[in-house]
């Protein structure tokens, strides 16, 4: 993880969660998305979890290690539905209060699980708030990714990153922005429709996954898979989604992904959904993963995604068991120098600070879109670093393309750091392109 040169990694929910054995850890499996016990590190990841101290200690040195390594660590915190609201304490502490219900009396089942907390309710904004700052505060976690986010609350979550600022104002806040429907009116949800209500949260681009990987909810195959599309989306997908009102108002709004733990994987989602080849699956990953890294915006991986992992088809594996969950080791080995163009990837964004720019003035003033390099399958700019200048050029078919940049010199080929210079470069393959112009 840290040979990657990645700042942040983030946990699966951690605090005590039902569906699994704390003592006979192989019994069951489960990712975690059920809460229990908010202040309570779960067992189930424990060495002695009949320890309470032992609990503690163990994510704290783990937390340590990160930070001994460079890295910040985020929590994935669950609030927008607990597990079985009959039996949980909000309902014994309070019958009623906590949850949201339907007109007919019911509760609201709008996240999939049986209820939905009612965030908006002091006692419950209370609650969510004392939890993240106890997360920050004792466990000095950098960041929390909200599931289904949409369900919470504006109120609540503005609320919790004004108290958060006090402790950390470099905390990352950020998750699934859906607009789901449920009894809140939807000018109170923090939606990414209402992102310009949330300063300082981002959201998950579900513009980007789909136009880049495809949707498996309508069996669409996005750019990466050598299709014809309009070169007016990634122009502004590049471009952090935050030009021309495209989606949000700065770039550091969109956490931009083709991937993450749920649903099928990319090459998952090649493989089944689209029925690809394997090596056109392989392409059109290592490009959809180039593309998230050299976007403005927060680039987001899924981890294995640089080795092209696999879940073996499973859609769902939230309770998979490891052999589906696991990270492949020797898959790593097996695709080595697709890792190491994830390496190289980083390591330019964090050496040219124009892949890295906060704010759509910016943007529009320092990268701009090459008209004359531009049809269905490709895309062009240039970025103007503080040092040079940047080609890049964005091709998602196999179609052999002469490009004539004279004194210019190619610092990554689709696959690698380069140092070539010529004064035309041919270009065959699926892939993103540097070129640098002193």
């Amino acid at each position: 993880i840290k040979s990657l040169g990645i700042t942040h990694v983030q946990f699966l929910p951690t605090y005590d969660f039902y569906g699994v054995d704390d003592i006979d850890k192989d019994r069951f499996y489960n990712w975690g998305y059920n809460p229990l016990q908010y202040f309570v590190p779960s067992g189930w990841y424990s060495e002695n979890p009949s320890d309470p101290y032992s609990r503690i200690n163990e994510m704290l040195m783990l937390i340590d290690e990160f930070h001994k390594n460079g890295i910040r660590v985020n929590f994935d915190v669950v609030f927008n539905h607990i597990f079985m609201a009959n039996v949980h304490g909000f309902e014994k502490l309070l019958p009623g209060y906590s949850f949201r219900y339907e007109p007919d009396g019911r509760l609201s089942n709008a996240s999939g699980c049986g209820n939905v907390i009612a965030t908006e309710r002091y006692q419950n904004k209370r609650f969510v708030t004392d939890v993240l700052k106890y997360y920050a505060e004792v466990y000095n976690i950098s960041g929390f990714r909200f599931d289904l986010m949409g369900l919470l609350d504006i109120n609540t979550l503005n609320y919790a990153k004004k108290e958060l600022d006090k402790i950390d104002d470099t905390i990352m806040l950020y998750g699934e922005g859906w607009d789901m429907h449920n009894p809140l009116p939807s000018e109170l949800r923090p939606t990414s429709y209402n992102h310009r209500s949330l300063k300082g949260y981002a959201f998950f681009n579900d513009r980007f996954r789909d136009y880049i990987r495809g949707s498996q909810w309508s069996n669409i195959k996005g750019y990466a898979f050598n299709t014809e599309k309009n070169a007016f989306d990634i122009n502004h997908l590049v471009m952090g989604s935050c030009v021309d009102y495209y989606k949000f108002d700065y770039p550091h709004q969109s956490i931009n992904y083709v991937e993450c733990h749920d649903n099928y994987t990319f090459y998952d989602f090649g493989i089944r959904e689209c029925r690809e080849k394997e090596f056109m699956v392989l392409d059109a990953a290592r490009l959809a993963l180039s593309i998230v890294l050299i976007s403005e915006g927060v680039p987001f991986i899924h981890a294995g995604q640089e080795f092209f992992r696999t879940k073996n088809g499973v859609e769902n594996s939230y309770k998979s068991r490891g052999i589906i969950n696991k990270f492949d080791y020797q898959r790593r080995n097996k695709y080595i120098d697709n890792v190491k163009m994830v390496k190289d990837l980083i390591s330019i964004r964090f050496e040219y600070d124009v892949f890295r720019l906060d704010n759509k003035e910016e943007i529009e003033k320092r990268i701009h879109i090459l008209d004359g390099l531009s049809n269905y399958h490709m895309t062009s700019f240039i970025f103007e670093d503080e040092k040079c200048n940047l080609f890049v050029i964005i091709k998602n078919d196999y179609g052999k393309l002469d490009i004539d940049l004279s004194n210019t010199t190619m610092i990554f080929d689709g696959y690698k750091r380069v140092n070539i210079k010529s004064d035309v470069y041919n270009i065959c393959t699926p892939g993103v392109y540097i070129l640098r112009k002193e």
